[in-house]
């Protein structure tokens, strides 16, 4: 076997760099704020967070695939969002998905269509506490980083006539901090899963466009910063591979150097 090739698959063996890496697979799961709110009028400044996320993780070289069933936006854009989707309809259908991509990192927002069922603590622990099981379940490898649910804003279309501050005071200081604190709860119980807060970062009168729901260019930034931090960092945390497997590489090749000298002697 030339000396080369035999390098090769040691370092490839024992994972250093020298081979090819794949990219790193993210699935983003949720809702139509997952999926992306893209068209007219361009004031609304819509689009994806998966953009913005992509060009950060582009800008420290970091090798990635979004994964999905849809595509939605420019460029590298699957997902597997689908509008007006509540938690419970995520666990039931996104399984075979989950399972066909095999994430390595597996980014979910879920909650705001949920705002319409009466505010439990428990319903809310239990639909999270199957939905993020279903991930698990189907991805076992996965890495899972949920986003805390994003308050609603006050200016929404008048034929709506329900959509009263009050209305939006009750969604925004009741049933998502409810929601948010189920998420902290089944994460800390579950393990290995991180929370990050896009409640608290998501100002709703700069942040969402004009129907009070979803992000505009501003909201999908902040997630897509939020994001951003948990992944760096954790891809960031995976050992680089030791010292010692180069020099057994060496080692090995110097050894059959020396036979191969002798036996031409």
């Amino acid at each position: 076997m030339p000396y080369a090739s035999l390098i090769a698959i040691l370092f490839c063996t024992f994972g250093v760099s020298i081979c090819h890496a794949a990219p790193v697979k993210i699935m983003s799961l949720g809702d139509s704020i997952t999926a992306g709110y893209n068209g007219s009028p361009e004031t609304e400044l819509r689009g994806s967070y998966r953009q913005e996320l992509g060009t950060l993780l582009s800008q420290i070289g970091i090798d990635f695939d979004f994964v999905g069933e849809f595509q939605r936006g420019a460029g590298d854009n699957d997902h597997q969002g689908i509008g007006g989707y509540s938690i419970e309809r995520m666990t039931a259908e996104y399984g075979p998905a989950v399972n066909l991509y095999q994430a390595d990192y597996t980014l979910v927002l879920a909650g705001t269509n949920n705002h319409f069922a009466e505010p439990n603590r428990e319903y809310y622990e239990e639909t999270y506490r199957d939905l993020l099981q279903m991930v698990r379940d189907n991805a076992p490898d996965t890495s899972i980083i949920i986003a805390t649910v994003p308050r609603f804003g006050y200016d929404r279309a008048p034929e709506t006539s329900y959509w009263t501050e009050s209305w939006v005071n009750e969604r925004n200081d009741v049933r998502f901090p409810m929601m948010n604190q189920a998420i902290y709860d089944v994460a800390a119980e579950m393990g290995n899963i991180t929370v990050v807060d896009y409640y608290s970062e998501l100002d709703p009168t700069t942040d969402l466009i004009s129907d009070g729901v979803h992000p505009n260019l501003y909201g999908h930034q902040k997630l897509a910063n939020l994001f951003f931090g948990e992944l760096s960092s954790q891809i960031s945390a995976i050992p680089e591979p030791s010292i010692v497997f180069p020099m057994l590489a060496f080692g090995v090749m110097s050894t059959i150097r020396r036979r191969k000298r002798s036996a031409q002697a």
